[in-house]
């Protein structure tokens, strides 16, 4: 039986199940945004857009060296990570 302090209005219930949606959808859009930009920027540089895919490729040179001989190409562009990390941050 279930003591009156341990009760557990249901209404209770379902603000916590819309809020782990919410934290879920978060987490998804976020990751979603960061592989979208990482491959975007090769095939914007290859497509003739390098003003925009140039600043992409700035702000992940923070978080990755770039080496080109280890770095993935499409058609001749250096990827922003290796694909290692691309890998592990796809995966994720």
């Amino acid at each position: 039986m279930i003591q009156p302090a341990e009760y557990i209005p249901q209404y209770a219930l379902s603000y916590y199940k819309r809020q782990a949606y919410l934290a879920w959808t978060g987490a998804v859009s976020v990751v979603f945004l960061w592989v979208l930009l990482i491959v975007a920027a090769p095939v914007l540089f290859e497509n003739g857009f390098g003003s925009t895919a140039l600043p992409i490729y700035h702000f992940f040179g923070y978080i990755c060296h770039q080496l080109p001989e280890r770095s993935l190409h499409l058609e001749g562009t250096n990827w922003l990570f290796v694909h290692v990390v691309l890998g592990f941050t796809s995966g994720f």
